[in-house]
């Protein structure tokens, strides 16, 4: 399990010097990481709540409210109806008013504003996942 949040904590590390470069790679190798996790630990990742259940209850994460003290690299899941629905990465703040964009595989979206899709998709709340970096 230590291997794996090194490998985490390296690509953060990386992400940050390079954002442009590979932001796409650490989306794909957070996927990755996430899928190797429930073939060794058995964890449920195919869910937003199984995620969100597991990083916040082994110590990984922190939850919070919205986007409140949120960091580059940090997932943002929304609510929708009854349940949380989808999970995006948080991966900077826009040129024009410095709101978060994020990366998801969702339409392809790379830098997209987060709080007008989170509008547009009628969410009626978001959480953040706050890793422990």
């Amino acid at each position: 399990m230590h291997v794996v949040m090194l490998k985490i904590q390296i690509l953060h590390i990386v992400f940050m010097e390079h954002m442009e470069i590979v932001q796409t790679l650490y989306l794909n190798v957070l996927i990755m990481v996430a899928f190797q996790l429930i073939l060794v630990f058995g964890c449920l990742f195919n869910t937003v709540n199984g995620f969100y259940t597991y990083m916040i209850n082994n110590g990984y994460a922190t939850s919070k409210t919205w986007t409140n003290g949120a960091r580059v690299g940090d997932v943002v899941q929304g609510y929708q109806g009854d349940d949380w629905h989808h999970s995006v990465i948080l991966t900077g703040t826009s040129d024009e008013d410095g709101s978060w964009v994020y990366c998801s595989h969702s339409n392809n979206r790379k830098n997209y504003p987060l709080y007008s899709t989170f509008t547009d998709a009628v969410y009626t709340d978001m959480r953040t996942i706050s890793f422990l970096h």
